[in-house]
Order: C-alpha cells, then structure tokens, then sequence
C-alpha cells in the first residue's frame, strides 16, 4: 500500500500522467480541426478551388481544372469500389453468419464493412474476429466454417 502511494505522489506519476494528458489534448484539438477544415472543403470545395485558380489563365488554367477534377475522381471512385466490395463482403459474410445463427452475426458483419475499408488485411482480420465469436458460441466446427467462408469470400 505504502508503495503504491508513494509511486502515486512521485514526480514520475506526475511526469507520465503530464505525458499522457499532453498526448490526448493534443488528439483532441487534431480530430477538431480535422473536423472544421472537413466540413469547409465539402462546403465550399468549388469556391476553394475556383479561389486557387485565380492566378492561373488560358491553357495553364484549363489544365489545372483538369487536375482538380481528375484529382477529386479517383479518391472518388477508390472509394466506391472499395465500398461495393465491402458490401459484398458484408452480405457473404453476414449471410453465412446468420445461417450458422451466431451471435452478434449483425454487428459483426457490420465490422466486416468497415474492416473493408482497410487495404489489403481489413476484411480478413474482421472475419477472424467473426470466427473467434463462433468459436467461443458454437464450438470449433462453426469456426472452422466461418473462417472457410471468410476465406473464399
């Protein structure tokens, strides 16, 4: 006891409980301006750009439209694609789940769409966490489905 408290009142506690309080804050105020400069370029993104393109003109300008334009359509359409893909994943995944009747077959296919959205590991790592759950609800048949469906999808 006596050494728990002296650890609580040591300037190391006050050091690293600082440390901690600096890193949060400093998340916090992160997250808030991504939100503020989030919501302003989806507001007002043309006036921006059109703002941008002020001291461009003739074919400069023209070409630097098409680089703004170009450059919106292909996180555009990465995003799409990946969200068609996500959904497909969902609903295999989801489906297989429901039918096996697992429990929180709905949330954890609903971690499966986002998962998705994780390059390359996202989805797989989502239905590992989907398998785990059927192991530990029905046993290690279950699982051993799921992760095969998880797999082929």
């Amino acid at each position: 006891r006596e050494g728990i408290i002296d650890f609580a009142t040591s300037a190391q506690a006050r050091s690293g409980a600082l440390s901690g309080l600096s890193v949060a804050t400093e998340f916090l105020a992160g997250a808030s301006l991504m939100a503020v400069i989030l919501f302003f370029f989806l507001k007002d993104g043309a006036k921006i750009w059109n703002f941008l393109l002020r001291p461009f003109r003739g074919p400069r300008e023209a070409k630097m439209r098409r680089v703004g334009t170009r450059t919106l359509e292909v996180p555009g359409g990465y995003v799409r694609g990946t969200a068609v893909v996500a959904l497909a994943d969902t609903v295999a995944i989801g489906a297989a789940l429901l039918i096996m009747q697992v429990p929180l077959a709905i949330p954890l296919a609903m971690i499966v769409f986002m998962g998705a959205f994780v390059p390359l590991v996202g989805a797989t790592i989502a239905g590992v966490l989907a398998a785990l759950v059927a192991l530990v609800a029905k046993g290690p048949v279950i699982a051993l489905i799921v992760v095969a469906v998880v797999v082929a999808v």
